[in-house]
């Protein structure tokens, strides 16, 4: 048999192979060329998502240090110290951050491209929220992070045992006023005979000497009474700063939320209570390094100038105090005997039966205001002054009314203190008027402290959300829309 082939047999044999390996070769280059695809599409997706993550972070990564060193809150100034707040200035960081990290590594020849070819075509920031949005809300969220780190639970309920105590009505009724001025008309207006008059002032001129004297000390700035004239008051004023945000119009964002937040709680007014007495300075203890002094006073009472302020709060402590006083005074026997008496006394002089409630009423309201203004200058002092006073805690004589200017600060050894006063008012107060009138202060030093004088707090952010538009020289962008924020 012949082993030799047929003639053409092995030709075709071989165009078999040539076409097979052919069409393999076509499908595995197809195969290989969609996972190249698959790979790039996928690593530029990837790219993208590092890149916004990582212009996010860096965005939210410049924060203001003067705010996180004073007050330890975090927020991004969206003016960057410039005084001219924009979002369009925070979606140019944004995209500066971003187009600096799709910057090929290595050295690669001017014109070439990567293996993504990826550029940024679009970055907006299209919501964020703003310290003032949702009356404070970012604001007291960070605070209750803050404050709860550490436990405040005995602090708490000490300060709810002193409100409990607290009668907020004296505190805005000034019914010592109206009583002394009906019974000093009373007394004034009085038809006495020119000849019981000389008896009158030969026996009592030393009284109606001392009725006068309180009658023109009453009627002097309160600051002045409690102070006296020679005091160092501060004499800062807000305004120095430019318009605080309590009085200007605000500028609100969109509230934004992160989706994975830790989901802290806006502080309550314990809490912001205690953030502000930790924080903020007072009469007892001014902040030197802020623009006002006694910034305390400033939240409760909202005045321009510390000066403005500290009367406001002498005036307001004084009016609790002669509440409590004369509700006191007209309870004690040997004040109210002594008073009867005097009245008495007047009536008989001047044979005007009708004189002696009057004269009493006056006694006693003089004695109990200068008792109230002892109680004042001693909180002022840093003394402490039992709420309800009894017949071991009161400290004026009768005499006190004819020296009105005479000090006598010797505190008790309970009571409630100037500094407990300053936190009670600040934890009954309105909310939304607490919160901007602390914004107001951060504000205030923030100018005066860095010399950014255009710092603002309702610019201030602390989440953000941005869309990103990519786009490939090989094919299909990327859009990528992300949330990022300090919560």
């Amino acid at each position: 048999m012949s082993l030799r082939a047929e003639p053409g047999r092995g030709l075709y044999a071989g165009g078999y192979l040539t076409l097979y390996l052919a069409l393999t070769l076509a499908v595995m280059l197809s195969f290989l060329l969609a996972v190249i695809n698959g790979a790039r599409v996928s690593s530029s997706r990837l790219k993208a998502e590092i890149t916004v993550d990582t212009a996010l972070n860096s965005v939210l990564g410049e924060f203001s240090r003067a705010l996180l060193e004073q007050y330890d809150l975090f927020f991004a100034d969206a003016s960057y110290g410039s005084g001219n707040a924009s979002v369009q200035r925070v979606s140019d960081r944004l995209r500066m951050y971003a187009e600096k990290n799709l910057e090929p590594a290595g050295m690669l020849h001017p014109g070439l491209r990567d293996f993504r070819g990826l550029h940024l075509e679009e970055c907006e920031v299209t919501s964020a929220r703003f310290a003032a949005d949702e009356d404070g809300r970012a604001l007291k969220e960070q605070i209750y992070a803050y404050m709860t780190a550490d436990p405040a639970g005995a602090l708490f309920g000490e300060l709810l045992t002193m409100v409990e105590g607290y009668d907020a009505s004296a505190a805005e009724e000034d019914t010592w006023s109206s009583q002394w001025e009906e019974n000093w008309s009373a007394f004034t207006g009085s038809e006495i005979s020119e000849e019981n008059e000389d008896s009158l002032y030969a026996e009592q001129g030393e009284t109606i000497a001392s009725f006068s004297a309180l009658n023109e000390f009453r009627l002097l700035p309160v600051l002045w009474q409690v102070l006296g004239s020679g005091a160092e008051v501060s004499e800062a004023d807000i305004k120095g700063a430019g318009d605080p945000l309590s009085r200007r119009r605000v500028h609100y964002g969109q509230a934004t939320v992160m989706e994975s937040s830790h989901g802290y709680p806006p502080a309550d007014a314990f809490l912001m209570d205690m953030y502000i007495c930790e924080k903020c300075g007072s009469y007892r203890e001014p902040l030197e390094k802020g623009l006002l002094k006694y910034q305390q006073e400033y939240i409760v009472f909202g005045k321009d100038t510390d000066r403005a302020n500290l009367e406001s709060m002498a005036r307001r402590l004084l009016i609790i105090r002669t509440a409590a006083n004369l509700a006191y005074i007209y309870t004690d026997a040997e004040k109210t005997g002594i008073a009867d008496a005097i009245g008495a006394v007047f009536a008989f002089l001047t044979a005007l039966p009708e004189l002696q409630p009057v004269v009493k009423n006056l006694v006693l309201l003089g004695w109990s205001y200068m008792e109230s203004i002892q109680d004042v200058r001693t909180l002022f002092d840093g003394g402490k002054v039992p709420p309800l006073k009894t017949k071991a805690a009161w400290k004026t004589s009768l005499m006190s009314l004819l020296f009105p200017e005479a000090r006598d600060t010797a505190g008790s050894e309970s009571g409630l203190t100037y500094e407990n006063y300053l936190q009670i008012f600040l934890f009954i107060m309105d909310g939304h008027s607490r919160t901007f009138r602390l914004m107001d202060i951060m504000e205030s030093d923030i100018r005066t402290g860095t010399g950014c004088s255009g710092f603002c707090m309702d610019w201030c952010l602390d989440t953000l959300t941005a869309e990103f538009d990519f786009g490939s020289g090989f094919g299909k962008g990327v859009r990528i829309s992300r949330t990022a924020g300090y919560n």
